[in-house]
C-alpha cells in the first residue's frame, strides 16, 4: 500500500467527517485491456467519460483514493483557449494558422 501523504494524516473538520470507502485491494490477477488510464484524478475521469461516450472501455488504476491529488484540490481550471488573445496569435503566424490553433484548442 503507498505511504500516506501528509494532507491524508492532517486531522480536519471535513476528514473526521468523511465518510469514505476503504482503498481497494491491489490487483491480483493480469488484466487486459485496450486503454488504461493511471490516474482517478480529474484528467483521467475524464478521459474515461469521454472514452465510454465513445464505446471504448478503459481500465482505470489509482495508488490511493479518486480524486486525492493534486487535481482533485487545486483550483485551475481548463478551458479551450490560449493565454494569447486571438489578435497576438494572428499578428505572430498570421491568419490560417491562427485559425487552425484555436481549432486545436
Amino acid at each position: 500500500m503507498p505511504a500516506q501523504l501528509a494532507f491524508e494524516t492532517q486531522s480536519t473538520w471535513y476528514e473526521a467527517q468523511a465518510n469514505r470507502p476503504p482503498i481497494g485491494e491491489p490487483l491480483k490477477e493480469v488484466v487486459e485491456t485496450e486503454t488504461c488510464i493511471v490516474g482517478a484524478g480529474l484528467a483521467g475521469l475524464y478521459l474515461a467519460k469521454e472514452l465510454s461516450e465513445r464505446n471504448r472501455p478503459a481500465l482505470i488504476v489509482e495508488a490511493r483514493r479518486v480524486g486525492l491529488g493534486a487535481s482533485g484540490r487545486h483550483g485551475g481550471f481548463c478551458g479551450p483557449g490560449w493565454a494569447l488573445e486571438a489578435e497576438k496569435i494572428e499578428k505572430h503566424v498570421g491568419l490560417e494558422q491562427a485559425k487552425t490553433l484555436f481549432d486545436l484548442s
